[in-house]
């Protein structure tokens, strides 16, 4: 937190706030729409703030409030690829055919071969979604239902377009995916 903290105040020098609170209410004044919220623990105490306008919120205390935080678990699951390389766990040229069972067959080879860093930095060649994802999918949350068996289903039939190496191209299949198979790696869900 305190990187969050220091982060805040280099972005906006002019702060002189001694808490992330502090810093999220000054730097709100700035948003022309949405908040900024944050969580935060000194010593043995633990605080939560919300700053900025959050209409939805009403009333409700500020770390009793949802958020979906979308995209910034792709960060988090950076992190967590950067932690796996450090441990030694895996390396950025880890294939993601070499996590799997063995007796998984991949209708593409090249599916295959994909790499660890290459679905991090999104140049994996996979689509942003997967085509399977829409079957049985709920429209307050599309992503629910897709387990395990749907993400085999879609990566063993699939083909990727052309040959790599690919360019760029956003694909939140490919950081979902990453985050599987680090979950894979450390034994226990991407959550955990």
């Amino acid at each position: 937190m305190k990187f969050v903290l220091l982060s805040l105040l280099i972005l906006v020098p002019s702060l002189q706030a001694r808490t992330l609170a502090e810093a999220a209410v000054l730097q709100a004044k700035t948003l022309e729409a949405g908040c900024i919220v944050t969580g935060e623990r000194v010593g043995g105490e633990v605080s939560f703030a919300l700053a900025g306008r959050a209409p939805e919120a009403g009333d409700t205390p500020s770390e009793k409030i949802v958020f979906e935080i979308g995209s910034i678990t792709k960060v988090f699951t950076g992190l967590l690829l950067a932690q796996a390389v450090v441990e030694k766990k895996v390396t950025l040229e880890t294939t993601i055919g070499s996590l799997f069972d063995s007796k998984l067959k991949f209708a593409d080879p090249r599916i295959a071969a994909i790499t660890l860093k290459q679905l991090s930095t999104h140049t994996s060649g996979l689509p942003r979604l997967p085509g399977n994802l829409d079957a049985g999918a709920a429209a307050d949350d599309p992503y629910a239902h897709y387990d395990e068996k749907r993400l085999l289903a879609y990566l063993t039939s699939a083909k990727l377009e052309g040959e790599g190496p690919y360019s760029c191209s956003y694909s939140n299949l490919g950081v979902g995916l990453l985050g599987h198979l680090l979950g894979k790696v450390y034994e226990m869900t991407w959550e955990k």
